[in-house]
């Protein structure tokens, strides 16, 4: 019952945090909606006649003199860019004639509330009016650090209420804010298996073929999971020459059922599919917030594998080590390989299905790749941004049909169109786009066969 009131406040909080965020990086509608509301009293009018505790100062603004406060910060704890700092004075100034005007109980609760709400959108539109008048390249930076400047403010007036506006000690914010950390970070534990791991469990139908899935809800850290993945491994690698794949997933955790079926239609011996998962969340926001996670995931789980299938063989058992990965959970395989070649060099193959921007990647020589040739998802690199692709075509490429974008190579262009047909890419019949299906079958016996040539030759020359 806790973790379900946990899971309820988190997923109330990130709903508040992903809406004011939106709504605070879009000045044209921000703007749209301060014109539509009605028209109630600033907190300047409401303050008219109550002694502040200093006198505001004056300056030049936008629209005439503008009052402020000359001490006013921005309550962060770092130098704000962008000449940012007035926005803040000016917002600090209508928080304190606010709290007089609030104190002289002259006005309903609702009045003040509005003036306050007022405020907060002003100061996000003035920032936004100024991060204009930077220079270019520092425009979506300068919105950026509005934006989250924004949205803190709205979710503090939300916390209090829209009511007055007390002088809070740093201890008291603190604790707000490890709190809503805490939230956000609380444990997600889940009594059964989650859909994808019922998905890849039910695909393993062949008695020769043991599937293992290793993923969060078993283990909530890194390093807890890879030690269930090393004695998932011990497992596996203890008959006498069968073959391990090792399964980094995508995003969320999903390991394409198809893959598993070609497995099981390419080998007649034992195979072991282990998958390990690093994130419940989708492979979009795992790149986005998290990007660093796939590779990490990938180094020290094929480290783990290599490890466990040298102790086999020094033990004189006969083992053959793949790899599979497909979308981000290929990436992160390449990745790995990129920064550590001895990992590559220890495997005896792979599969890797769909890598972003693999577009010129041929890979090591004993690694398969599976691309559509119409795959946005292999074409978006920022290398497109610059200079045209040239396709270098696999053993195992699927159908030839035209790249996701149209015409000549174009700066710029061919990149956006390319960005758009992401979301759509998954929507294509299986051996287009980034729908991947029967056609691993004949891409696992080519890894099969090949894997089985270098381990015997191996063999012969120990």
């Amino acid at each position: 019952m806790l973790f379900r009131i946990l899971r309820s406040f988190r997923i109330l909080l990130i709903g508040a945090i992903a809406i004011v965020g939106l709504m605070m990086a879009m000045p044209g509608a921000l703007a749209f909606l301060h014109a539509v509301t009605i028209e109630a009293p600033t907190a300047s009018q409401l303050a008219q006649g109550q002694p502040l505790e200093y006198q505001p100062s004056t300056r030049e603004g936008e629209e005439g003199q503008e009052r402020f406060r000359a001490d006013g910060e921005c309550s962060v704890p770092v130098t704000v860019p962008f000449g940012l700092r007035a926005a803040c004075q000016v917002h600090d100034l209508a928080y304190d004639e606010l709290r007089v005007a609030r104190e002289s109980g002259q006005y309903h609760a609702a009045t003040t509330a509005w003036a306050r709400w007022m405020a907060d959108v002003e100061f996000t539109l003035r920032g936004h009016r100024q991060c204009d008048a930077a220079p270019l390249l520092g425009r979506p930076l300068c919105h950026g650090v509005v934006a989250v400047m924004g949205t803190a403010v709205t979710l503090n007036s939300l916390r209090q209420g829209y009511g007055a506006t007390p002088q809070e000690s740093p201890v008291v914010l603190m604790a707000w804010g490890f709190g809503a950390a805490a939230l956000l970070g609380a444990p997600r534990r889940s009594r059964g298996a989650g859909r994808h791991e019922r998905e890849f469990h039910s695909a393993v139908r062949s008695p020769d073929v043991v599937g293992m899935y290793v993923g969060v809800r078993h283990a909530s850290t890194l390093s807890a999971r890879l030690r269930l993945l090393r004695e998932a491994l011990q497992q596996g690698m203890t008959g006498s020459g069968g073959v391990v794949v090792l399964v980094v997933t995508t995003g969320s955790g999903w390991v394409n059922p198809h893959v598993v079926e070609g497995l099981q239609r390419a080998t007649s011996g034992p195979v072991t599919i282990i998958a390990l998962q690093y994130s419940r969340l989708p492979s979009w926001a795992v790149a986005l917030f998290r990007p660093w996670l796939p590779a990490r995931t990938a180094r020290a789980a094929i480290a783990a594998a290599s490890d466990a299938a040298a102790v086999v063989r020094r033990h004189g058992g006969r083992v053959r080590l793949l790899v599979h990965g497909e979308s981000l959970g290929a990436a992160a395989i390449r990745t790995a390989f990129a920064q550590r070649p001895q990992l590559a060099a220890a495997v005896d193959g792979g599969l890797l299905v769909s890598p972003p921007g693999s577009v010129e990647w041929d890979g090591p020589a004993h690694i398969d790749v599976v691309r559509h040739r119409d795959d946005a998802v292999v074409w978006f690199t920022l290398r497109l941004l610059v200079r045209p692709l040239r396709w270098r075509p696999a053993a195992c490429d699927g159908y030839a049909a035209a790249p996701p974008y149209r015409g000549p190579w174009r700066p710029l262009l061919s990149y956006l169109q390319v960005f758009a047909a992401l979301p759509r890419a998954g929507d294509l019949p299986f051996g287009r786009g980034h729908r991947y299906g029967p056609e691993l079958t004949r891409a696992w016996a080519r890894v099969l066969a090949r894997s089985g040539r270098s381990a015997q030759g191996a063999r012969t020359a120990g």
